[in-house]
């Protein structure tokens, strides 16, 4: 994201205060489907505990709808240990009620809403059907040559 996109600091205070996701994820079969090419090695659904606290623009009295999406920016699988490691992002799209007026009868104020994007990161352990066999990428060849001209300027 490009700074420009950005607004000023003095007027916009919204944004992710802390957040922690919890390291262990356990992980549940997915009932039997298609397969897709070119091979799946396992299907599995992880439940990720996130929590977070998040600071709006301005005071609010009430909140009116949370949407909530999920992007997954890496998905690794690392071979000696089964594990797959997996990181990314909750998108977090607040409505609230401001607060700007408060009198004996009612509170009024307009519908806003806050954007946030609280990171996640997290493991789980993976039984695979079939154990996909990984090889290690071979070092590359590198040709060494000496220069008996080159011995003489050191």
């Amino acid at each position: 994201m490009d700074n420009a996109n950005f607004c000023p600091e003095p007027t916009c205070s919204a944004r992710v205060i802390s957040a922690d996701t919890l390291s262990g994820a356990n992980n549940y079969p997915l009932p039997r489907g298609a397969y897709k090419v070119p091979k799946v090695l396992a299907e599995f659904v992880v439940q990720l505990d996130s929590e977070s606290k998040i600071r709006l623009n301005e005071p609010a009295y009430e909140i009116k709808r949370i949407e909530k999406q999920i992007f997954l920016t890496e998905c690794r699988y690392i071979a000696p240990t089964d594990k797959v490691f997996i990181q990314g992002y909750i998108r977090k799209n607040i409505e609230y009620a401001a607060k700007e007026c408060i009198t004996r009868s009612g509170i009024s104020g307009a519908i806003r809403d806050t954007t946030v994007h609280i990171p996640i990161k997290a493991y789980t352990q993976v039984n695979f059907t079939n154990l996909p066999r990984v090889f290690p990428n071979l070092p590359p060849v590198v040709a060494r040559y000496f220069d008996a001209k080159e011995k003489e300027k050191i």
